[in-house]
């Protein structure tokens, strides 16, 4: 890079620069390099393949086809910019930021990963209702950053997934709006296809947590139709899988979703993707966890941890911290779990965890044979739980201290708030398989047949889901 004729570039300055000479906002495609799909292993034994659940499978062609790896880095290495703009503080920091934006874009332009940092902006002055048909400039006159817009709703709904399910909805279908009236002279055709289904897969895992499972699917099988228009970049094809995945496993095809995610892993070693690689580990301890193998569970997040690079969001680290302690907890290994909760960073401000750190601490006291000193936190977990309106983990909370409760001989406690449970799952509008099990255990309180193993098999079960 030659003079840039700035003394102090900004970000989106800067953006403009290095596109200049390398323009790839109106190209059919991105540069990179094609790779064929890996062969899937077999050797994941956790159903029986005759049980395999196909509903969700993509087409074959795109199964028996390659991938396109993208280099989403700047064409500018930061060493050689800082050289140019002799290091400058400002310049070096729209740099960090425009390169952070630029994995966050999915997109190979710099300046669409200017259009992301400009959305924040643009969407705290809007003087128009919040419509994907009606975005326009703001009260600056700043243009829509439609590519931008739809990037920051999804990962908006990436924050309030452990909190409210419906708002990821709402985001998701916000992003979906904005994504469907993009149209092909801004940007490259075949890569607003990929945003398109990208979007459409997040809007399938949305409706796939409100247990909706046919708009999940109808939305997975648009998803799929998009990607085979767009580039077959390998990123949007790690996280469909990824997404594919959960949606087996929340059927119990756990079989099928570790056949997918087997795939992926092999895929994502091709090339640099870290955060996707760590995102199928992750997913992997989900599918393990749920099928019952929390010991593969444990190994997976250690895996994860082992690989988070030391720029990695304090989000991602934290996440899969505090979920060791849950699964070394399940496993019975309390001095373990004690010693990494001791031990485990503060949470980031934009994560709310004081609800799920109290149940734990519960969770752990009463395994370290103190069930007296669990009734505090676990009372203040689900008053907590409640009042962030996840009432799914309050119930959940609810059955781990109706069975402190009845160790300790409180047994009319115990049995009125093993009743009170169900009403809590009907008011979260839970499935009809948690509706189930939460009606047999009111009917055990109210029959006077409660008892502690029953709550603890109740309670795991219920986690599981």
């Amino acid at each position: 890079m030659k003079s840039t004729g700035h003394s102090c570039l900004s970000a989106l300055e800067l953006a403009n620069h290095l596109a200049t000479s390398n323009p790839l906002r109106n190209q059919e495609g991105p540069p990179g390099r094609w790779l064929p799909l890996p062969v899937v292993s077999r050797e994941v034994p956790t159903a029986s393949p005759d049980s395999l659940d196909r509903s969700l499978e993509p087409p074959s062609f795109i199964a028996r086809g390659s991938v396109l790896l993208v280099d989403l880095s700047l064409p500018v290495s930061r060493a050689q910019f800082a050289e140019e703009v002799d290091d400058c503080a400002g310049c070096l920091d729209s740099y960090g930021k425009l390169e952070t934006a630029m994995r966050r874009s999915f997109h190979p332009d710099p300046r669409v990963a200017a259009e992301v940092l400009a959305a924040e902006a643009y969407l705290q002055d809007l003087r128009l209702p919040l419509t994907g048909t009606s975005l326009g400039p703001n009260r600056h006159g700043n243009p829509c950053p439609h590519w931008g817009l739809v990037i920051l709703f999804l990962e908006k709904a990436k924050e309030r997934l452990f909190e409210d399910r419906h708002a990821v909805r709402d985001l998701v279908q916000m992003a979906v709006e904005i994504s469907e009236n993009l149209g092909g002279d801004s940007y490259s055709e075949m890569l607003v296809w990929d945003l398109r289904a990208r979007v459409l897969g997040e809007l399938a895992n949305a409706y796939r947590l409100l247990d909706n499972g046919t708009k999940s699917d109808s939305c997975f099988a648009t998803a799929f139709e998009y990607y085979s228009k767009g580039s077959r970049s390998a990123r949007l094809w790690l996280r469909l899988q990824s997404l594919l995945a959960g949606s087996h496993s929340s059927r119990g095809s756990f079989y099928q979703a570790l056949l997918i995610l087997d795939q992926a892993t092999k895929l994502a070693a091709h090339g640099p993707q870290e955060e996707i690689l760590l995102e199928l580990f992750w997913q992997q301890a989900q599918v393990h966890y749920k099928a019952g193998r929390t010991q593969d569970a444990l190994r997976d997040i250690e895996t994860a941890i082992a690989s988070l690079p030391e720029e990695s969001s304090k989000r991602i680290r934290f996440a899969l911290l505090f979920h060791r302690i849950l699964y070394l907890l399940d496993l019975g290994f309390t001095s373990e779990a004690r010693q990494q909760l001791l031990v485990l960073p503060p949470a980031p401000p934009s994560l709310r965890v004081e609800s799920r750190h109290l149940w734990t601490e519960g969770r752990l006291l009463r395994a370290e044979g103190r069930p007296s000193w669990a009734i505090p936190p676990l009372e203040k977990s689900i008053e907590t739980f409640k009042g962030e309106g996840d009432l799914y983990r309050a119930a959940l909370a609810m059955v781990d201290l109706s069975a402190v409760y009845l160790e300790l001989g409180r047994i009319e406690e115990a049995e009125r708030l093993a009743a009170s449970v169900h009403p809590l799952f009907l008011a979260r509008k839970a499935s009809t398989e948690v509706l189930m099990v939460a009606r047999l255990l009111g009917e055990a309180a109210n029959s006077e047949t409660l008892s502690v193993p029953m709550l603890d098999e109740v309670a795991r079960y219920l986690q599981r889901i």
